[in-house]
């Protein structure tokens, strides 16, 4: 318990410094994004989130039972507060700002 809070944390002070918002807000939307990536691992989550441009997107992602074989063995170090998910539509990894995450919907 003690690493995911340490992880919430980590994560609302990112999306302080990113969104500018107040800590109380962005740890309800770190929690919110921990929830998430909860979900995701275990399997389909429908979510909504605003996209960089300002347009509301819901995606249908997972990120178990993946059937994606990497071109690469390197891995690229993301930032804490983007958020990657494999988007079932569209059959492709997708990412986006934990700060903008709206809701998750199923």
């Amino acid at each position: 318990m003690s690493t995911i809070k340490s992880n919430v944390f980590r994560l609302a002070h990112q999306i302080v410094k990113r969104n500018g918002i107040t800590l109380s807000e962005a740890v309800k939307k770190a929690w919110q994004v921990v929830k998430l990536q909860a979900r995701l691992q275990s399997g389909k989550v429908s979510f909504t989130f605003k996209m960089l441009n300002g347009k509301i997107c819901t995606a249908y992602g997972t990120l178990c039972n993946i059937n994606y074989t990497p071109k690469t063995t390197m891995q690229k170090e993301r930032p804490i507060d983007q958020i990657g998910y494999w988007d079932v539509f569209l059959n492709g990894f997708r990412s986006f700002v934990a700060g903008n995450l709206i809701s998750i919907n199923n």
